[in-house]
């Protein structure tokens, strides 16, 4: 594995982001909600919310830590 600065990190997450909403935003609501509940399969919709929420705590982590 590559050694990156900070600064390369969160460029490279804001690529990685920017290619997810990219992604998600073609999607109908319906599309990004449905899920496989006999596999027990998260939804896009609740993988982006769980996305959202881990990177809010990072963010709070980085700015506090």
């Amino acid at each position: 594995m590559k050694e990156m600065t900070v600064s390369e990190v969160f460029d490279s997450n804001d690529k990685v982001y920017e290619k997810l909403r990219s992604l998600v935003s073609e999607l109908t609501v319906d599309q990004a909600s449905r899920r496989d509940v006999s596999q027990d399969k998260w939804s896009v919709a609740e993988i982006v919310e769980h996305v959202s929420i881990v990177e809010a705590g990072i963010a709070v982590c980085a700015r506090d830590c």
